[in-house]
């Protein structure tokens, strides 16, 4: 929800890479049967300037930006008779790109260690998205990539992530894999590496795909980046209670291929979203970057990043308009109360791309939250829910109750009359009853984003959302108090142009 490509362009995964105070940011731009990288910089992660593609005379496959005496080389993958390679490219300035010759410069699979012939359950041999970093300890270039054992079947995926090194990018020493438990994904893909305090962290992405279900203590078939963590760089890594950095759960894809990124001195993480707002299935839009926090135990956590504020083009002031049964106001603080159905209380009018913050202190009962562009007959629901506890998002229907006001109630499309779908996505929480809150929502274009306490919680797409609408608060069967809103408009997500279009048509 950062930036979106040009309505018949394509983003998928991006890589990143600073110099000299400006943040290029590169992206899978393939249309068809044309092979493209796109290319765009920024000084604040927030706003972009588009930059002429690089065209390539074959598809590529993720890669990635690192400087190699004097120059930049970009790691860039291709499928070669059925087989996922690497080859590189070289660069004095980031935007002209050049082919190293391939027969000299291609890493590859290689036996024992790694798959390296086409199998029944894997026409396409595994071998991509090279993370390529140097390491002072042997003064060698290593790099972990995507690959597979050579056995694979329905007890084993075959999943692990390769390790190799060179110190020349020609010839490559091909290292048993990182010691990492394998089995329990489809696949590590986009694999990237940092590390912090003596810490190796591993991140990856994959889902809930071939009849794999990743469930973890908060979600249920969840597909997104996951990490694990190891003292050392072979290993062995280990997984953490919680290893689900970003994504979503029950069954859906949206926030995927998380990267590290060190910005402003501090860890950052980024990511596309995937909203099918381009051509074919594939289509993403870059999402917002956020905080990597590194806890007590070592524990990683996506955090709020304050930088987002500067797409803020001011405030919104709180205004509840007449009297509402069932609501109180007390200067800049509401409290709900409704034992029955849910009501709502709006606060905002024509909040339609905004940030919007609030301390919700939960007193009893069901639900409390917001409803985010609520219009005549719906909006998105943001709501914690106590009974479960849980934190959700999905749409809800809006009823008008003669003589009595506006309620909200069940979240769409309803099965039945009397019967709630499951939300868009759910996350388990520890709620507490008169405990308050920081509930932090951000929505733009059919992104909505929500963080707890600036813990992040969801990065949904609801494409059925309505377009424009209110702010409402929301109880139901239950009690809550809110304080402290806050609402700043946004500015819209427009589709880029690069610099050539953009200057012809001004």
């Amino acid at each position: 929800m950062i930036y979106r490509p040009g309505e018949t362009e394509r983003l998928w995964d991006s890589w990143l890479y600073e110099w000299g105070g400006t943040v290029h940011l590169f992206y899978l731009a393939s249309q068809e049967d044309e092979g493209r990288v796109g290319h765009c910089t920024s000084t604040d992660l927030v706003r972009w300037r588009r930059h002429e593609d690089l065209v390539l005379s074959h598809w590529p496959l993720t890669g990635m930006v690192l400087r190699h005496e004097g120059r930049f080389l970009m790691p860039l993958g291709e499928v070669v008779d059925g087989v996922q390679t690497t080859t590189f490219y070289v660069s004095d300035d980031l935007f002209a790109w050049r082919r190293l010759p391939p027969d000299e410069y291609r890493l590859g699979p290689r036996a024992p260690h790694y798959a390296t012939q086409p199998a029944p359950l894997r026409p396409t041999v595994w071998w991509r998205d090279p993370f390529v970093f140097r390491h002072e300890a042997d003064g060698h270039y290593h790099a972990i990539v995507c690959a597979a054992w050579p056995q694979f079947g329905p007890d084993d995926t075959g999943a692990v992530l390769a390790h190799v090194r060179t110190r020349d990018f020609r010839r490559w020493e091909h290292l048993p894999p990182l010691d990492a438990p394998t089995g329990l994904f489809y696949h590590n893909e986009v694999p990237d590496l940092f590390v912090h305090e003596g810490r190796w962290y591993v991140l990856f992405s994959t889902g809930s795909v071939m009849g794999l279900r990743l469930n973890t203590p908060s979600r249920r078939e969840t597909t997104g980046t996951y990490y694990m963590v190891a003292d050392a760089l072979e290993g062995p890594y280990r997984l953490p209670q919680e290893p689900l950095l970003v994504g979503a759960g029950l069954g859906a894809m949206s926030a995927y291929v998380a990267r590290a990124f060190l910005f402003g001195g501090e860890w950052l993480l980024y990511h596309q979203v995937r909203d099918g707002s381009g051509p074919g299935f594939w289509s993403a839009t870059w999402g917002t970057p956020k905080r990597l926090h590194v806890g007590s135990e070592g524990e990683l956590s996506a955090r709020y990043w304050p930088g987002l504020e500067a797409l803020e083009t001011g405030e919104l002031a709180p205004d509840a308009g007449p009297e509402r049964p069932g609501w109180e106001r007390h200067g800049n603080a509401w409290r709900g109360r409704a034992k029955a159905v849910g009501v709502a209380c709006p606060v905002v009018a024509d909040a339609t791309d905004v940030h919007l913050r609030t301390e919700v202190t939960p007193l009893a009962g069901g639900r409390c939250g917001l409803v985010l562009r609520a219009s005549e007959d719906r909006g998105v629901l943001v709501a914690l829910d106590m009974e479960r506890g849980r934190v959700e998002i999905g749409m809800v229907r809006h009823h008008e109750l003669v003589g009595w006001g506006s309620c909200r109630t069940g979240f769409l499309p309803d099965t039945a009359p009397s019967q709630e779908r499951a939300p868009t996505d759910t996350c388990a929480w520890p709620l507490r009853p008169g405990r308050p809150y920081v509930l932090r929502c951000l929505a733009r274009a059919e992104h909505f984003e929500v963080y707890l306490d600036d813990r992040w919680v969801f990065t949904a797409v609801i494409p059925e959302a309505p377009s424009a609408g209110q702010v409402d608060l929301y109880v139901e069967r239950g009690e809550a108090r809110f304080g402290q809103i806050r609402v700043a408009r946004l500015e819209p997500l427009k589709r880029s142009r690069r610099v050539g279009e953009a200057r012809a048509q001004e």
